[in-house]
């Protein structure tokens, strides 16, 4: 039976800016409700799975399982990296590894508020969509305007908003700018992720047009004769 299916890799970013609530129920679980279902919906495409804040790391490779996609789709949190920040170009080069030489198509999507990035994600981007043709897509969480950071006890209770070492009030900002250009880049699309519609489902329709590499998949039926 013919199977047609493209490579995903899905970018997330885990950092604390993650929990602020311009987003419901927080930027971060809503990315995951809509990743959930994205997936659900999905046929015979290949999902990946890196997250970052201050370093990338790769929770899934990629596969059509996707009970083990929604696994770890479900599971991920802020407490995953400890150290803080926005790699935006680490977690990019681990995609870029990740991405087999099978003749699929291939995509990224990156979903992330952008703050305080380090290094050059425009040109990691850049990079792999010219010499890996890897089509990457961006969706922005947040507010441009700013919000606070929840502070959240091991009890999951708010006990306030997030500080910094001055004791000032944190406000996290959506960068669109760096997002913007990443899909510029990449040949993508850039969606700012609102309240009604996230856009990963835009997003994810767009990348069913891409040319889809076709594989087999063969079923054998075993027989037993059965002696009376």
């Amino acid at each position: 039976m013919q199977l047609n299916g493209i490579d995903i890799m899905l970018v997330i970013d885990i950092s604390n800016s993650m929990l602020a609530n311009d987003l419901q129920p927080n930027r971060l679980d809503r990315t995951k409700l809509e990743l959930i279902r994205m997936i659900q919906r999905s046929e015979n495409d290949r999902f990946g799975i890196i997250v970052f804040a201050g370093r990338a790391i790769p929770q899934l490779p990629l596969t059509t399982d996707k009970g083990s996609a929604l696994a770890v789709v479900e599971a991920l949190s802020t407490n995953d990296i400890m150290r803080q920040g926005t790699n935006i170009e680490e977690a990019l080069q681990l995609a870029s590894r990740s991405f087999s030489n099978d003749g699929r198509a291939r995509a990224l999507i990156l979903i992330s508020d952008g703050e305080a990035h380090e290094g050059d994600a425009a040109g990691v981007a850049k990079e792999l969509a010219e010499k890996k043709n890897v089509i990457i897509s961006t969706i922005g969480v947040g507010s441009t305007s700013g919000t606070t950071i929840p502070e959240i006890d091991n009890y999951g209770k708010t006990t306030g908003n997030k500080v910094d070492e001055n004791g000032q009030i944190v406000v996290t900002k959506l960068n669109e700018n760096l997002l913007q250009d990443i899909a510029e880049k990449g040949n993508g699309t850039y969606i700012h992720a609102g309240s009604v519609d996230f856009g990963l489902g835009t997003i994810y329709s767009k990348l069913q047009g891409l040319n889809k590499t076709t594989s087999y998949l063969e079923r054998f039926t075993n027989y037993r004769t059965l002696v009376p």
